[in-house]
């Protein structure tokens, strides 16, 4: 069960909704839209920073695959296997060891050593997480994941022989929003995820969010041993400050 409390200054509505989890999505592009002028019937632009600018994702010269926050929010997606379980091509897999082996397009590497780094390449905000232990943190809060297929080491390096995935946070704006999300499911699971943005000052805004996923009660019980496997105990936090202090200056600083 998905429990999803939402408002903001846009709409004078606060609306509570309610929805079984588990449901198959079709795959498609979703990303931020432009929005066109009433009465033009043409198909709304898709803007994306697969190539470290913003851009048109038609013009974008590379395979590429969006998910926007909402279809991450339907689908609750809350890591990386969520985002393999929607994009064709890309795929995760555990090793004996625990650290996650992804391939994209059939590219991977198969180890099992935390400190191995993978040709798929994954970024938050463009920032490299060079090991594929440092993607089971918790996915929250997403404007948008970006995935390129294919090699991408012009624009982002080495490692990213089969392709990366680019992950872009929600950041503060003007307006006044927020919401809370709450989660459950068998074997004890629940979860909490939910933000707070807002203008602080005339020239400074802020956003903070947070996420929480519990399972007291793992899935699977060993016959030999008696224990319980598949607990989770994740909690990630992030907080953004946006200063403006006149037309054109824009200073983004934020911490997960």
């Amino acid at each position: 069960m998905l429990i999803r409390l939402m408002a903001g200054s846009r709409k004078s509505t606060t609306f509570l909704s309610l929805g079984l989890l588990g449901c198959i999505m079709p795959q498609g592009a979703w990303a931020t839209e432009v929005e066109r002028p009433a009465g033009d019937r043409g198909v709304s632009e898709i803007l994306v920073t697969a190539q470290r600018r913003q851009e048109v994702a038609g013009n974008v010269p590379v395979t590429i695959q969006i998910l926007d926050g909402e279809r991450l929010a339907v689908a609750h997606v809350t890591d990386m296997t969520g985002v393999a379980a929607l994009v064709p091509g890309l795929t995760m897999a555990r090793s004996l060891r625990g650290p996650p082996i992804f391939t994209l397009r059939g590219i991977g590497f198969n180890s099992q050593n935390m400190s191995a780094t993978s040709p798929v390449g994954f970024y938050l905000d463009e920032v490299a997480l060079p090991y594929p232990v440092m993607t089971d943190g918790a996915l929250f809060d997403l404007e948008r994941i970006e995935v390129l297929k294919g090699p991408q080491g012009i624009l982002f390096g080495r490692n990213t022989t089969g392709g990366l995935v680019n992950s872009i946070a929600r950041k503060p704006g003007r307006a006044t929003e927020g919401y809370l999300t709450l989660s459950g499911g068998g074997y004890e699971s629940y979860g909490a995820q939910g933000a707070l943005a807002g203008p602080l000052t005339s020239t400074l805004a802020a956003r903070l969010a947070f996420s929480i996923e519990r399972a007291d009660k793992g899935w699977q019980t060993s016959i030999s041993r008696g224990d319980r496997l598949g607990r989770r105990n994740k909690a990630a936090a992030r907080i953004g400050l946006l200063w403006e202090p006149e037309d054109g200056t824009r200073l983004l600083l934020t911490g997960t």
